[in-house]
């Protein structure tokens, strides 16, 4: 008897020990729902541009804008750029083969769990989507369809904002990292920070803000370093702290959107690929309230 509850022990230990948990992706978050409303048909009809047609190409990912003013979408859905995550129901149609719908925030990796899939008849799936940045201060979501091309909708029916606003002075911060495999030199990504608190305005993010490898450098706006991060108020900075075959930097036109554009909830960080294969930039950030 001794000896099985030692082996059970033993196992329920094991167990425990190998559990992997999902990393969280936004901070607690308010919802707000919203009348559903067509964000996206890759059918086309009224839907245009990057709202509308092809349909998915089986295994290449597309992405999608979901905040601010949509281009291609008849009647806008009014998501604003301080949204964190949405609440959207997706449904397939017109599909070549059996496959199945991979979504993420935009830029950011792709899971290996799907959300629905399909093979025999249309098939919907509502879910909740963190958005990730897709470019001139907006943001929205990626989505992969594997083994089979397809058709998709989304009718987005609410969203989610951070909940409370930082008293003025209050400093956030936090850690980043980004791993990519670069198909061939100067190619780029962006990291998405999402402040715990939403601020009263968004904060400054000049390129000074952004102080590369090793971290240890220091600005008025900046005063802290990658072990200790700073930010002057209303400032959002960031401190790299190790880089490889990447580039941590702010880009120049034209997309120099990049690091100059934030939302009162976040902010977005660039790192570069200098050369083809795996680059990795890791540091730390800080925000303060105005």
């Amino acid at each position: 008897m001794d000896l099985r509850k030692t082996l059970l022990a033993t196992l329920a230990t094991a167990v425990a020990s190998s559990t992997v948990f999902a990393a969280p992706l936004t901070p607690p978050l308010t919802f707000v729902g919203i009348n559903p409303c067509r964000i996206f048909d890759t059918r086309g009809g009224s839907f245009t541009l990057q709202a509308g047609s092809p349909a998915l190409s089986a295994g290449a990912s597309r992405t999608f804008q979901i905040t601010g003013t949509v281009p291609g979408v008849p009647t806008q859905c009014g998501i604003p750029d301080t949204a964190l995550a949405i609440s959207v129901n997706f449904t397939v149609t017109g599909f070549a083969g059996q496959g199945d719908i991979r979504v993420y925030p935009a830029g950011g990796t792709l899971p290996a769990a799907s959300i629905l899939n399909y093979q025999l008849e249309n098939i919907a799936n509502a879910t909740t989507v963190p958005l990730g940045y897709s470019g001139g201060g907006h943001f929205g979501i990626a989505i992969q369809a594997d083994a089979a091309s397809t058709q998709i909708l989304a009718d987005v029916n609410g969203y989610y904002i951070p909940s409370t606003t930082a008293s003025s002075g209050t400093t956030m911060t936090g850690a980043f990292s980004s791993l990519v495999s670069a198909t061939a030199a100067n190619q780029y990504t962006f990291i998405q920070v999402s402040f715990p608190q939403r601020l009263a305005s968004a904060p400054a993010a000049p390129n000074t803000n952004f102080i590369p490898p090793p971290g240890t450098a220091s600005t008025t706006n900046c005063p802290g370093t990658v072990s200790s991060p700073q930010a002057a108020p209303g400032q959002f900075c960031a401190y790299a702290g190790f880089c490889a075959n990447a580039t941590f930097w702010c880009f120049a036109s034209p997309i120099n959107d990049s690091c100059t554009v934030y939302s009162a909830s976040g902010g977005i960080i660039s790192v570069y690929s200098g050369a083809a294969g795996q680059s990795y930039c890791a540091g730390t950030w800080a925000v303060t309230a105005p």
